[in-house]
């Protein structure tokens, strides 16, 4: 079987996590990234694809304007359809439903649904999603929504400092309780209300750790949070890409997880935090319920609730956080790849029978209408 994933997003080793525990599961597959999908890509590799999963979909057809993202949208959408028409099975993973911050929200809402109805096989990583976009205004019907979840990143990064050498690289005091935000700093991360319910309940004893990369366009957003961060002196800001070597520093010298998400599918630096022994404080939205489960592996709060935020960093004091970090790091073991890839492939193989069938139902049409022209 020949796989391509098609992504253009960089940072995050997902895909090619999964596309290598999927060769380890079977030593045929051939598999390879792509970040292009134009018209030229689709027609050199014409006969060579039997899948093409498709991540993050938004990125191969954001392009400045709205007449030239419109345009892009349409291309991209045509070169699917080549693809399929071609016999290539059409798999499409719900990393979000709709982009955040979305410019043009119209747009993506259309573009997610061209592919809800067209892909061969959709994949989304929680029960919550494939609820979601079982419903009329998607028209994706449940039983044709793969559930498969989110896998670990435990060895992903290094993990050999211990925390109090990671408190020390970070100018960390070893008494301190730290509140870590690890990521990137945008707005629908609700960074600016983490800071405010921060500053309202931390001891003197207390810190929050910012840290995490920005897009360009977020300038504006940044410098709003570096101004509201500078007038409390427990916050740390340290704005930049963290590399993959530092990552441990930051969760080994952390106590916790903040993800104040104000909307969210798939988390998967929740994930990060439990393959680290971490538990998290997260908004009762999307996936959280299910990965914070009855309490064990971190403290929900009722995102409409605004003292919400501020009661969980407190409660979070108050818990017992290594015995969660220890039911976080336990959960994200039973995550392994090697399981997960396993699903995937069978994922594979039933978009590939659908594929098949299309096609032939294809040639079945094209050849009544030639004979009923040409009898």
């Amino acid at each position: 079987m020949r796989v391509v994933q098609a992504t253009r997003v960089r940072q995050n080793p997902y895909v090619t996590l999964l596309g290598r525990a999927m060769q380890a599961r079977d030593s045929r597959l051939d598999w390879w990234i792509t970040a292009d999908l134009s018209p030229e890509w689709a027609a050199a590799y014409r006969g060579r694809i039997d899948v093409l999963h498709l991540h993050w979909p938004d990125l191969f057809y954001r392009s400045g304007g709205l007449w030239g993202t419109s345009r892009a949208m349409l291309t991209l959408q045509r070169t699917l359809s080549g693809l399929q028409s071609d016999g290539v099975a059409l798999v499409y993973t719900v990393h979000n439903l709709l982009p955040h911050e979305a410019r043009w929200p119209w747009l993506d809402w259309l573009a997610t649904l061209w592919l809800l109805r067209h892909a061969d096989v959709v994949h989304v990583h929680d029960p919550e999603t494939a609820w979601e976009i079982s419903r009329v205004r998607w028209g994706r019907r449940r039983q044709d929504v793969r559930i498969i979840p989110h896998g670990h990143y435990i060895g992903v990064y290094p993990n050999t400092r211990t925390r109090a050498e990671a408190r020390q690289r970070l100018g960390l005091a070893g008494g301190t309780f730290v509140y870590l935000f690890l990521g990137q700093i945008r707005p629908y991360k609700g960074l600016e209300q983490l800071l405010e319910a921060f500053r309202r309940v931390a001891r003197d004893q207390d810190r929050l750790l910012v840290a995490g990369n920005a897009r360009p366009r977020d300038g504006d957003y940044v410098e709003f949070i570096l101004r509201r961060a500078a007038v409390d002196y427990r916050t740390q800001v340290r704005m930049g890409y963290v590399p993959d070597d530092e990552v441990q520093d930051y969760m080994n010298a952390s106590d916790v997880c903040v993800l104040p998400y104000r909307h969210v599918v798939t988390s998967g630096s929740a994930m990060l935090a439990f393959s680290f022994g971490r538990p998290i404080v997260a908004p009762r939205l999307g996936p959280f319920p299910r990965l914070v489960g009855n309490g064990e592996r971190g403290v929900l709060y009722d995102p409409d609730d605004d003292v919400g935020l501020a009661t969980a960093l407190i409660r979070a004091r108050e818990m017992d956080l290594r015995a969660m970090g220890a039911a976080a790091l336990e959960y994200a073991r039973s995550l392994d790849w090697k399981d997960l890839a396993d699903r995937h492939l069978a994922a594979y193989r039933e978009a590939v029978a659908r594929a098949r069938r299309r096609v032939s139902t294809l040639s079945a049409v094209i050849e009544r209408r030639q004979e009923a022209h040409h009898p």
